[in-house]
């Protein structure tokens, strides 16, 4: 479609010098990626997808998951890299995203992490659990938790 390696190493190249733009980050919903109406056509085929953001801070969410966790409020937002806490922060911030619906920017912020590490940590755990049913049934009983 752009020409094969060359053509898409020129369309990278060339976009490199636009740098960022704001825009590319203002959406709606933060599940889909496609054109307009999408994301609408996908929530019609998933049962139970079409949620509404929590009314809920983030903060008081966050909370409850980080004890769900068995993981200190404090320890999720710290600089702490260990393996497990990692898990944790990862798990709760999916939660949050993907699945209540709260702003990838928003829940990355109250982590201190910058959004792209983080939409990057739920792609992988996303993919992850497409073939661990043992987490997926984890993500699934944590947000039926803090939803209720």
């Amino acid at each position: 479609m752009l020409g094969g390696k060359q053509g898409y190493q020129r369309f990278v190249q060339d976009g490199v010098g636009e740098g960022h733009k704001n825009e590319h980050y203002a959406v709606e919903d933060q599940r889909f990626l496609g054109e307009e109406g999408f994301g609408e056509a996908m929530l019609k085929k998933v049962p139970g997808a079409a949620r509404k953001p929590s009314r809920r801070s983030i903060e008081m969410t966050a909370k409850d998951l980080a004890k769900l966790l068995d993981v200190e409020i404090q320890t999720l937002r710290s600089r702490d890299r260990s393996w497990v806490v990692s898990q944790a922060r990862t798990t709760a911030a999916y939660v949050l995203v993907r699945r209540l619906g709260y702003r990838l920017i928003d829940v990355a912020a109250y982590f201190g992490r910058d959004m792209a590490t983080v939409a990057t940590l739920l792609a992988r755990l996303s993919d992850r659990m497409q073939s661990d049913e043992k987490r997926m049934r984890e993500v699934d009983r944590l947000t039926k938790i803090v939803e209720s």
